[in-house]
């Protein structure tokens, strides 16, 4: 799913690649955003196992919360309006998304670090001179790029959760 979203980005300029390929993406984009999701994926779980234990989402808050992160990345893309629009909208989307459907300390700090840690990533992809963000209010990253990881976190540590959980025979599917 990660590339799909990605080209919402790339399709409408809102970051491009250096030396793109075919969909103007590169050979690069699959690994890296199955890493991104393993690593947000299973660093809730991680959380987790050292709080106390956690109800797992079920079906429809996880459908929520995958829906809302797909809304938040095409309004990053898509949304005609200033950087800063876009962050207050993405904002509002990760954090509704969040207390509609989390709520818990865990998710904020999950969140937060995920945030923190995407913003880690696009800065070094950038300074590498792999792509660019049109707009890059934060050292060459666009603005709303920690909100858009924040709502990811939700989405994806909680399947993770679940997944997990599932595995390990806490839930019967």
């Amino acid at each position: 799913m990660g590339p799909v979203l990605d080209g919402f980005h790339t399709w409408s300029g809102t970051i491009w690649y250096t030396s793109p390929g075919w969909l103007r993406s590169v050979w690069w984009c699959p690994p890296l955003f199955c890493g991104a999701g393993l690593a947000i994926g299973l660093s809730r779980p991680l959380l987790e196992a050292r709080a106390a234990p956690v109800e797992p989402a079920g079906g429809g808050r996880l459908a929520a919360a995958i829906s809302l992160f797909v809304v938040a990345y095409a309004a990053s893309a898509f949304l005609p309006a200033s950087s800063l629009v876009r962050c207050a909208a993405v904002g509002a989307l990760a954090a509704g998304g969040w207390w509609a459907l989390d709520r818990t300390r865990l998710g904020l700090v999950h969140g937060a670090l995920t945030a923190a840690g995407g913003w880690v990533v696009e800065f070094t992809l950038v300074r590498a001179g792999l792509f660019v963000h049109r707009t890059g209010e934060l050292a060459g990253v666009a603005v709303w790029i920690p909100c858009l990881y924040f709502s990811g976190a939700t989405a994806i540590g909680l399947l993770g959760s679940r997944l997990l959980i599932v595995r390990r025979g806490f839930l019967v599917p």
